[in-house]
């Protein structure tokens, strides 16, 4: 799999964050088995793979600053400062290059920087069959825009909405176009900005929207949407995706509640929290009842 993950028209600056050499549909695709497997140890094998391919394609992209001067800090997306410097050996630009930029994207119900995108499945049904000329009144259109009126009376072919605008777009969209992980991110970013901003920002989420739309295959948009619904329904929970990544990964969460700094902190899968010298500051979580 770790060579179909990189794109070989790669260009300098792309070398430069393996999110912009990883593509989404590499992504989409471990999704689909993921979901399609039965056990959670089946599950958390695919995961696991997944994330060692992509620890080495990050090796590769990073050869060559391996030895550059370490950093004291990294900045989030929304502006937080994480003390590195107990990070030993670790530059400036894997730093900025983590497991974060698809941590996200396996766990959108976790992501704290991107609380809300404002899209539920009536919205999305509607600009689906906008963008994509589909008549209102034909089967496919009403499977888009009465998802909830039709999925009470079990006639259509899709157990959510995800999977019903699947069935309904696989014949209509490119495959051909593909998307890399960077680019997701950077679209659903602005998608979560601009929600909340009135009739302006609902013009630039449809332009993201219908961006989407014409750049991604059926079963890209399929995942996609349940990361915008924030609930990938992979049976596959929060903690194990979390273990997959690291032995510690789900302590530190519980103390920070961020998954930019479990991505950070947890970088190197072979050292441990009490290794890096790590004090948890943050506060707990609230314990919910189970």
């Amino acid at each position: 799999m770790t060579s179909t993950m990189i794109d070989d028209q790669r260009t300098n600056d792309e070398l430069l964050n393996s999110s912009k050499v990883v593509k989404f549909s590499n992504l989409c695709n471990l999704l689909e088995r993921i979901s399609k497997s039965q056990g959670s140890t089946a599950k958390q094998k695919l995961m696991t793979r997944f994330i060692s391919d992509w620890r080495k394609i990050h090796k590769e992209v990073h050869a060559n600053d391996l030895t550059a001067p370490t950093t004291t800090s990294a900045t989030t997306t929304d502006g937080q400062t994480v003390a590195t410097g107990s990070l030993s050996g670790a530059s400036p630009t894997i730093l900025q290059d983590s497991f974060y930029s698809i941590l996200r994207l396996l766990l959108p119900q976790s992501d704290r920087e991107r609380i809300a995108y404002g899209l539920k499945e009536s919205k999305l049904g509607k600009h689906l069959v906008e963008v994509l000329s589909i008549s209102k009144d034909s089967d496919d259109g009403k499977k888009l825009l009465n998802f909830r009126v039709q999925k009470n009376t079990r006639t259509q072919k899709g157990s959510d909405f995800a999977e019903v605008a699947y069935y309904v777009l696989k014949n209509r969209c490119n495959d051909d176009v593909t998307m890399s992980i960077w680019e997701i991110n950077k679209i659903l970013d602005e998608i979560a900005v601009e929600n909340g901003k009135g009739k302006e920002g609902q013009k630039v989420i449809d332009h993201r929207l219908t961006y989407l739309l014409r750049h991604l295959s059926a079963l890209e948009l399929k995942w996609l949407i349940r990361i915008l619904l924030k609930d990938l329904r992979i049976s596959l929970k929060e903690n194990s995706i979390l273990e997959c990544f690291h032995p510690d990964a789900k302590d530190l969460f519980d103390h920070t509640s961020n998954l930019f700094k479990v991505a950070i902190y947890l970088h190197d899968p072979e050292k441990r929290l009490h290794e890096i010298g790590l004090s948890l500051f943050s506060p707990f979580r609230p314990m919910l009842g189970k």
